[in-house]
């Protein structure tokens, strides 16, 4: 799955034969908030609509944030 805010990379995996999304967050660095919140809604929704059953938000070793 193609992310537009080059911080996300995502994509769906299969867990004991569910479908899961995996949501990998970069960094929480970057100059426009309202487009990585937009890009994270629009990610997740495709989750949806790609029938996982769960998700996954990976924030190991991110820096930034408060």
């Amino acid at each position: 799955m193609a992310s537009r805010v080059r911080i996300f990379r995502a994509d769906v995996r299969r867990v004991g034969g569910v479908r899961v999304g995996h949501l990998r967050i970069w960094s929480f660095l970057h100059p426009d908030h309202d487009a990585v919140v937009d890009e994270c809604a629009r990610l997740l929704a495709a989750f949806e609509h790609a029938d996982c059953r769960g998700g996954i938000v990976d924030i190991r070793a991110t820096p930034g944030g408060v």
